[in-house]
């Protein structure tokens, strides 16, 4: 097998496409949904606290 030579294999030189660029913003902006059942897990776990008595 040949030997293939890169002159720079850094990134530095590469870029991202403009839509690679939008969607990577709209990804890191989104504010992420809540789950339905994490207020009423919340609300067990703290009544489970406080009925053991741990503060």
């Amino acid at each position: 097998m040949r030997e293939i030579k890169l002159p720079d294999i850094s990134l530095e030189g590469c870029g991202l496409m403009e839509r690679i660029l939008h969607l990577r913003d709209i990804y890191f902006r989104a504010i992420p949904d809540m789950c339905i059942e994490r207020p009423r897990l919340i609300i067990r776990f703290a009544l489970d606290r406080a009925c053991r008595g741990d503060d």
